[in-house]
């Protein structure tokens, strides 16, 4: 006799989705190497926030939060160094010999 569809096993917990090997390689890297929110990250791969939150305790992967401070974009740092250059060589143009 068939039973009709739960989302549930017979025990009555939730039924454990499964997902591919892909699309937990590319979440794992969202979390890890992104600074999108978790919110997004579990929008744009279609699961839920909880589910996401789950996954990254239960495979142990790094802590955003141990993440080393950010610093300035690469482009910013050399335009700074570039601007620093600039004005020493103004000043030496500008140094009576």
């Amino acid at each position: 006799m068939l039973r009709p569809y739960s989302p549930f096993d017979i025990d009555g917990a939730p039924a454990m989705a499964r997902y591919t090997p892909a699309l937990i390689a590319s979440l794992r890297h969202h979390y890890e190497d992104t600074d999108e929110s978790m919110r997004r990250i579990a929008a744009n791969h279609e699961i839920g926030l909880r589910t996401l939150h789950r996954m990254v305790v239960r495979e142990n992967w790094k802590r955003r939060a141990d993440r080393p401070p950010k610093d300035l974009p690469t482009a910013t740092r050399l335009l700074n160094e570039a601007e620093a250059l600039l004005a020493q060589t103004r000043a030496i143009r500008r140094t009576p010999q």
